[in-house]
């Protein structure tokens, strides 16, 4: 071996979480560009800019609610937010230029067509008083570029000051302070959080939780051990999806989008080794590996990149949640667990699996497969059987394999604990039943529903050509709070998708918001008291409001309007903090506090289930991950901490917090009853 490559393997071999860490911060720093640079620059001194152009100009743009808005800005703040950002970007601007940028915010942005010698004299006038700021050097340089046609030519360009380099370097120096390390998989276990600021590394310069509105660095101990247990899980990279990443690469054609070979591209660097995530928090508690564009809670690809690093033995009961995973990930969760278990013996007399060596070989025989997932599955289960034409028993085969429970429309399932909503309960797998009996398929249910809801043959023929598929967003979405426009709107999506055209979409969205209302009323009810207490609590003068969950986490929701702080110039944007006072965001808050407080409730009951298990477990917000030798032992955890994460009463504390009466919903049904309900999670 080369004595460079042997260097490498020590280094490799005796690197620490800090040295790590230290590594990904200055990788940030390093990435600090010229990008950053102007935004922040804009961010700072825009409001300072020199008044060149009075008035105002109609800016329209589609807010984080995905509503179009309209709105009148600074003209001149229109402009400098283009002129300075573009130049500082480039290094350099001229006259041409700059009015080439001009003409394509006009066009792209205003709808208009600026005429050239008025938009060349814009130009020049902010190229001269940059200038004339010393931003730009008075004597102009020829700089060599390419024309469309491919021909070099020159243009005279002005060129930022040695004087305002040295300014940009203090602008960039700030961002440095603000840098938070670079996120990868890590070679080395992130060290525990203490607080909301210490964990990971030292250097990592990371916050536990996200935008978090609370002034307090404290976070209760059983969430810090929760997060900490997910940290020292050591992941490893499936051989078998390493290949197909390269034979992606190799094979690439124009149907794979950039960012999923970049994918492809990245998982490749991590197929030898161990490797841990680091985990953070919103500020609702949801739970997150940070791990650049790799997640094992990320795309099927990603979940089934990465298994568990250690194995663990099937013992008496594995090979049932091998196949209970197995059968999910071939489109067979719609069947009982009992006949999930039985397809796996199936399988093998069949030798059904035999001709399965890569995704393509999978979809043959499973079209309905999840390509990746089903894969590693498969090749997990073929291993299984080799092992058993030598051993008489499963109980000793040791495996990986990260076998999923995922939950039925978890958001529905906390909303009927709370709300006692009977019908919600059996709609989303929470009341008792037996192993052999089928799941109930809500997405199913709203289909069904909804066309009976529908009174024109044309709407009743849409909802019952796409049944479950078309029902299945409206139901999702609907079980965390959207609104109906939203509903609407992205029904009318998936139809242009599928049938070439929005038509009737709006019509067929709110069909399924009145047969949500029917089938689980549970999310109308608490979604209803939420706003309705959150509306008084505003109108009282409130504008945060805070809650605490089961396990002790403290949430928060507090939004804030920054549109009048910001600039908006196509390509360009500033937010210039003196501009406008900021305001309190009514309309999103009335708007986020339902789906806010539900993702609190299912968050704390997934960090709840991973401490009261004692093997890894890897977490994917409404999916619990674990060995197949620990499913059932997790399964169990799952419906014990439903229980215990309703004995607590999330919103009685938090219609306390805001001074509001807590609602005495008059369901029946219990919690409890979720301890024998085995498809709740399956």
């Amino acid at each position: 071996m080369p004595f460079s490559n042997i260097a490498n393997t020590l280094q490799a071999d005796t690197m620490t979480i800090e040295t790590e860490v230290t590594e990904q911060l200055a990788l940030a720093h390093r990435r600090i560009g010229a990008w950053d640079i102007a935004r922040e620059y804009a961010n700072m001194h825009l409001q300072t800019m020199p008044t060149l152009f009075n008035g105002n100009l109609e800016i329209s743009y589609t807010d984080d609610r995905g509503d179009q808005q309209d709105k009148y800005q600074s003209r001149n703040l229109t402009l400098w937010c283009i002129a300075i950002q573009a130049t500082i970007e480039q290094g350099n601007t001229s006259y041409n230029a700059l009015a080439a940028l001009f003409e394509i915010f006009a066009k792209d942005e205003l709808g208009i067509s600026w005429a050239e010698e008025p938009r060349k004299k814009t130009a020049s006038v902010f190229v001269e008083s940059m200038i004339e700021q010393g931003i730009l050097n008075k004597k102009l340089v020829e700089q060599p570029y390419t024309k469309p046609d491919g021909t070099m030519g020159k243009s005279r360009v002005a060129e930022l000051s040695e004087e305002f380099k040295l300014t940009l370097e203090a602008v960039k120096a700030t961002l440095v302070d603000r840098a938070t390390m670079v996120m990868k998989p890590l070679k080395n276990r992130p060290a525990d959080w203490v607080d909301a600021s210490n964990g990971i590394g030292e250097d990592a310069n990371v916050s536990l939780i996200s935008n978090s509105k609370l002034k307090t660095n404290e976070v209760a101990q059983p969430v810090l051990d929760a997060v900490n247990k997910l940290q020292g899980v050591a992941f490893i990279v499936s051989p078998a999806i390493a290949k197909e990443a390269f034979n992606m690469i190799a094979n690439r054609n124009a149907s794979i989008p950039t960012e999923e070979l970049s994918m492809y591209t990245e998982v490749m660097k991590y197929k030898k080794g161990d490797y841990h995530f680091p985990v953070t928090m919103d500020n609702r508690g949801r739970i997150y590996y940070r791990g650049g564009i790799l997640s094992p809670q990320g795309t099927d690809f990603c979940k089934a990149a990465f298994q568990f690093a250690n194995f663990v033995a099937l013992g008496e009961d594995g090979i049932e949640g091998l196949a209970i995973h197995t059968a999910n990930v071939l489109g067979f969760d719609k069947l009982s667990i009992d006949s999930r278990i039985e397809l796996l013996t199936s399988w093998m007399d069949s030798h059904t699996f035999d001709s399965i060596k890569n995704t393509k070989t999978l979809l043959e025989v499973f079209p309905s497969a999840s390509k990746f997932q089903g894969l590693v599955a498969v090749l997990e289960c073929k291993r299984l059987f080799t092992y058993l034409g030598e051993n008489d028993s499963p109980v000793e085969f040791e495996s990986n394999l990260v076998c999923h429970q995922d939950g039925t429309c978890n958001g529905l399932q906390h909303m009927a604990a709370i709300t006692g909503d009977r019908q919600t309960a059996e709609s989303v797998n929470c009341t008792a039943a037996s192993t052999a009996d089928l799941p109930t398929d809500i997405y199913g249910l709203v289909a069904n529903e909804a066309e009976e809801l529908a009174e024109s043959d044309q709407l009743k023929e849409l909802i019952a050509k796409y049944n479950r598929d078309m029902a299945k967003n409206p139901v999702m979405i609907t079980g965390y709070g959207a609104g109906k426009e939203t509903v609407k709107t992205n029904t009318a999506e998936y139809l242009k998708k599928n049938e070439g055209t929005a038509k009737h979409g709006k019509e067929c969205g709110q069909l399924y918001i009145d047969a949500i209302g029917n089938v689980a009323s549970a999310v109308h009810n608490l979604t209803n008291v939420i706003k309705l207490n959150v509306g008084f609590a505003i109108d009282e003068g409130q504008k945060v409001f805070t809650w605490q969950a089961a396990d002790g986490f403290n949430a928060c929701t507090k939004y804030i309007n920054t549109e009048g702080n910001t600039i908006r110039a196509g390509a360009f944007s500033a937010k210039v903090p003196a501009l406008k006072a900021k305001t309190f965001d009514k309309v999103k808050t009335l708007g986020a506090m339902a789906p806010n407080f539900i993702h609190s409730i299912d968050s704390a009951h997934l960090r709840m289930t991973v401490n009261a298990c004692d093997h890894d477990l890897v977490t994917v917000h409404d999916s619990i991950g674990s060995h197949a030798g620990n499913y059932w032992k997790t399964s169990r955890a799952i419906r014990e901490q439903f229980v215990a994460v309703h004995s607590y009463d999330a919103l009685g504390n938090l219609c306390e917090n805001m001074g509001q009466y807590a609602p005495d919903f008059e369901g029946d049904y219990q919690a409890e009853e979720a301890l024998n309900a085995p498809y709740i999670f399956s």
